[in-house]
């Protein structure tokens, strides 16, 4: 794997066509890296996951724990084996994407919660409108 990826075929062609060199394209070791911190997350705070309070609320810092496990999953998938042709270690890239992927995960997933509860408050008070106003 390298760092630089080449786009060919049809499906990319418009896309290189107009860059000019200019469009950042995501490499397919950063789009692997990404889909596998987005799988141990979604198994972490699934409805289904026995877990998901314990990390939510037991946890003092989930953003620790949530990179120790990708890059156990990263390992035990065998992403990180290799070397770019930088010189630089697939593991030690992969490092470097995880941080802000994790924040980006655990963010839109705290303001999605917020947003529930949000629509559940209103729907409540509206409920409670309705009944008062008859």
């Amino acid at each position: 794997m390298t760092c630089t990826q080449d786009f060919a075929g049809e499906d990319f062609e418009y896309l290189v066509s107009i860059s000019r060199g200019g469009l950042k394209w995501p490499t397919d070791f950063l789009v692997e890296v990404i889909t596998q911190v987005y799988v141990v997350f979604k198994t972490i705070v699934s409805d289904e996951a026995k877990f998901k309070n314990s990390f939510m609320s037991n946890v003092a810092r989930q953003k620790p724990l949530l990179m120790k496990l990708c890059i156990s999953r990263l390992l035990e998938v065998g992403t990180t084996v290799g070397e770019c042709a930088c010189g630089t270690t697939m593991q030690r890239l992969s490092e470097l994407c995880l941080s802000p992927a994790c924040n980006i995960f655990l963010n839109n997933y705290c303001k999605q919660a917020a947003d529930k509860r949000q629509t559940a408050k209103q729907a409540g008070k509206r409920k409670l409108s309705t009944l008062t106003h008859k």
